[in-house]
């Protein structure tokens, strides 16, 4: 049944205003819920070091986002044509879809290239998807409570079980650890980010790591 459905919204079978609101302003609220439960698999998939999978399976919903979008602009179309006489409005739905396609289209190409800047509208969604799947224990005694933005520095706030972390603030471009987070996070210092900083606290001891964005873009130069 569903798939009968998709095929006659994609064939333009459907009302313009179904197509649209339906098809386009629907589906893109499924898929913020989507995006959550697919933001809480793969923290457990990286909790797990299934960092490979994890990343596809974002890879993935991305990709669908794109094509299916595709089809839905065809079938915009398909449906004004239907009506002989589009209204200007069925032209502003068209467009409005071809932004999301652009959308989605850029927010892959994101993933698919560390190193592109990202905007600062990317990284308010992206932890605002994040925080709904948080708290969140990454192994036993490391719970991940949330991620704040303030004065464009990320935060990871976790919660700490034990006690054998020294207490004060470490830059971690001093260590392998630090050169394989900037790398990763390489667009979001291009973009808006100050800072990256993992904030570790466990009873009155608060041990926080970080890596800023001066020292992660001169790494990134000399490499």
């Amino acid at each position: 049944m569903e798939f009968s459905i998709l095929k006659r919204l994609f064939a333009g079978e459907f009302s313009v205003a179904a197509t649209y609101w339906l098809g386009f302003v629907g589906f893109n609220i499924f898929m913020r819920l989507v995006f959550v439960v697919v933001t809480a698999v793969s923290m457990s998939l990286y909790a797990n070091e299934q960092e490979f999978v994890g990343d596809r399976l974002f890879d993935v919903t991305m990709l669908f986002c794109v094509i299916y979008c595709l089809f839905l602009a065809r079938a915009q179309y398909r449906a004004m044509h239907n009506d002989r006489q589009p209204s200007a409005w069925s032209w502003i739905g068209l467009v409005l879809i071809l932004i999301g396609t652009a959308s989605y289209a850029y927010n892959f190409a994101l993933l698919q290239f560390p190193s592109m800047a990202v905007p600062d509208r990317f990284v308010r969604e992206e932890l605002k998807t994040l925080n709904l799947t948080l708290p969140k224990e990454l192994e036993p005694g490391l719970v991940l409570e949330k991620v704040s933005l303030k004065n464009d520095v990320m935060t990871y706030h976790f919660d700490y079980e034990f006690d054998d972390l020294p207490h004060g603030r470490f830059n971690m471009m001093e260590d392998v650890l630090g050169e394989e987070t900037c790398q990763d996070m390489l667009g979001y210092f291009k973009g808006p980010l100050k800072s990256i900083e993992f904030d570790y606290r466990s009873g009155g001891t608060i041990h926080i790591e970080y890596v800023s964005r001066e020292e992660c873009l001169q790494f990134a130069a000399g490499q």
